[in-house]
């Protein structure tokens, strides 16, 4: 199985698992969360579809899911999954994809959250980590602001963007999609070039909430390539 994410108009693969024994899921289940959840949902939009073996005729065909039973730790946006189904000797014989728009609400306010961030210049065709961000407290930050400059300033722009988007906890849904960043404001100091930043959020315990990414052209009076 496979699940992509929609970025713009083109949907990217963000996650893959391995081969499961379908047979014997079904008769112990799973304790991947992600995969018991997609399978019940299967069931109750069509039930009876998903049983355990042995199976008569093979007629899984593409099949809805039903967002409202997503859990809500999954960020708003539209996925696909596919689905590739193979014998023991791996003869594939048939293959399916789900298309779901999810929108994430809370069921209590979200009142504390963290988030890293890395920063990647690119190199001729490809964009390389240059400096890495530890984790930081989103909630406490927002309260009493932060004294790393580059994470001020990216958050100040991205508001200037999308105004109220970052915004004083708690959130009462999780809708922080990928966002454009105002070149304008960015310090002089930062040298010439094209830039990426990608964020991982995440709860206190370390469960992943969503990862947003933002693509920067920097035009500044300092030509070198970042790192010179």
């Amino acid at each position: 199985m496979k699940i992509h994410y929609r970025y713009g108009t083109i949907y990217r693969e963000v996650m893959q698992f391995p081969r499961f024994e379908f047979c014997k899921l079904m008769d112990l289940g799973t304790s991947n969360k992600l995969i018991e959840v997609i399978l019940r949902n299967i069931n109750i939009t069509t039930p009876g579809l998903l049983h355990r073996c042995p199976y008569k005729n093979i007629d899984i065909k593409d099949q809805p899911i039903l967002a409202s039973s997503i859990p809500s730790m999954i960020p708003s946006g539209d996925y696909k999954m596919t689905f590739s189904w193979s014998f023991e000797n791996g003869i594939w014989f048939q293959h399916t994809t789900d298309y779901l728009t999810v929108e994430a609400y809370l069921k209590k306010p979200l009142t504390q959250a963290y988030f890293s961030m890395k920063l990647h210049y690119k190199y001729g065709t490809i964009y390389r980590e240059v400096m890495k961000f530890p984790r930081f407290e989103f909630c406490k930050l927002m309260d009493l602001g932060t004294s790393n400059k580059l994470i001020e300033v990216v958050f100040r722009s991205i508001n200037i963007t999308s105004p109220g988007l970052l915004h004083r906890c708690p959130y009462y849904n999780l809708d922080i999609k990928d966002q454009p960043i105002v070149a304008a404001i960015i310090p002089s100091m930062i040298p010439s070039g094209d830039y990426k930043m990608t964020f991982s959020w995440y709860l206190e315990n370390d469960i992943w909430l969503q990862h947003t990414t933002d693509y920067l052209t920097v035009e500044s009076p300092l030509k070198e390539s970042f790192g010179k």
